[in-house]
């Protein structure tokens, strides 16, 4: 699990400016498409509906982050958290620069498939 730097008490987000943690991951459907150490998720718009993502991609398989949509998924003590890309930049192949839309409700962990390379299982 991830040492997120809020929401340890339930998992809820309230009414916080950012979230910094470690392990995130960029998802696309229930393939890991990037492992993600290190990031900060901003709220940008003051209902929610809009934040920024800036991270540092570790593995990443180029076809899966080619595809859509995808879902960056941060990891916490009671489950994850889990926003839509709305955009997404990659820079020099390891700084990520992302927009994201409304925060979605907790889902399962995801679950490697025989299709995923090693490395993101």
């Amino acid at each position: 699990m991830d040492d997120s730097r809020i929401g340890a008490a339930g998992g809820g987000i309230g009414n916080v400016a950012a979230i910094r943690g470690v392990v995130g991951y960029i998802c696309w459907h229930h393939y890991r498409a990037a492992a993600i150490n290190g990031y900060t998720v901003t709220k940008v718009s003051r209902d929610g509906r809009r934040w920024s993502l800036t991270a540092t991609v570790v593995l990443s398989d180029a076809l899966k982050m080619r595809q859509r949509p995808l879902v960056f998924e941060a990891t916490h003590k009671k489950g994850e958290w889990r926003w839509p890309i709305t955009t997404l930049e990659l820079h020099d192949g390891h700084r990520l620069i992302a927009t994201l839309g409304a925060l979605e409700t907790n889902h399962g962990p995801l679950r490697p498939t025989a299709a995923d390379p090693p490395h993101l299982a």
